[in-house]
């Protein structure tokens, strides 16, 4: 998926409002607001910079990867895909004495009840795409 293309999709998604103060705020970037969705959802094990030293980080066996350097080790490029798949779940890595907790059910159930559950994968899907895009954009 190219990065206009994903772009828009992350911004129509992020455009079902979960209330009325949230629709009549000035607008963000993508980046922005997947930012916000890493502090909530990420920042405790990777940290609040992505650099793989959350507070969580000291409880695992295995170094929590440092998300800033994800591009210079897939030969320069975002590895996109990849990381909607590890966030929603759809993709496993060895940390945390098994698998990285799959966060796709996680944000899905924390919205189902503002956005409706018809609406609610789509609105996770939003959700994921934004931190990738926030990810993309603090990449070293």
């Amino acid at each position: 998926m190219t990065r206009p293309v994903f772009a828009t999709l992350a911004a129509l998604a992020w455009a079902l409002p979960v209330s009325a103060e949230e629709a009549s705020s000035s607008p963000m970037t993508a980046a922005q607001m997947g930012a916000d969705l890493y502090q909530n959802y990420c920042a405790t094990c990777h940290g609040k910079s992505a650099a793989g030293d959350g507070p969580l980080s000291e409880y695992f066996t295995t170094q929590v990867p440092a998300l800033t350097q994800l591009s210079a080790k897939n030969g320069g490029e975002f590895p996109l895909a990849r990381v909607v798949h590890l966030i929603d779940g759809g993709q496993q890595m060895p940390f945390h004495r098994g698998a990285m907790p799959s966060f796709g059910p996680t944000m899905m159930e924390d919205t189902a009840g503002t956005v409706g559950a018809l609406n609610a994968e789509v609105y996770t899907r939003g959700q994921i795409l934004l931190i990738a895009e926030y990810l993309a954009s603090i990449q070293s």
